[in-house]
């Protein structure tokens, strides 16, 4: 399987306006512990501002769940190299 953004690919990010913007599937940039990630947004439980999101990397490993307020934009053009 090919990964959707291969490392170190430039991508476009939009800031997120509210839970309402992101579903499963989407590709986030997002903190994860002290570092920061583009991952996919794999599941989503909850509702409103206490909706979690399920982030996983492109090999399908499941990095675990993050509030809102560790996505700080979703991917919107990946750019060829």
């Amino acid at each position: 399987m090919m990964p959707k953004i291969r490392s170190r690919q430039r991508c476009t990010y939009a800031p997120i306006a509210g839970p309402e913007e992101l579903k499963k599937g989407d590709i986030v940039f997002c903190n994860v512990g002290r570092y920061h990630f583009t991952h996919l947004i794999s599941a989503i439980k909850g509702d409103g501002k206490d909706r979690l999101y399920q982030i996983s990397n492109n090999k399908g490993h499941v990095n675990g769940w993050i509030p809102l307020e560790k996505i700080f934009g979703k991917v919107v053009e990946i750019h060829p190299d």
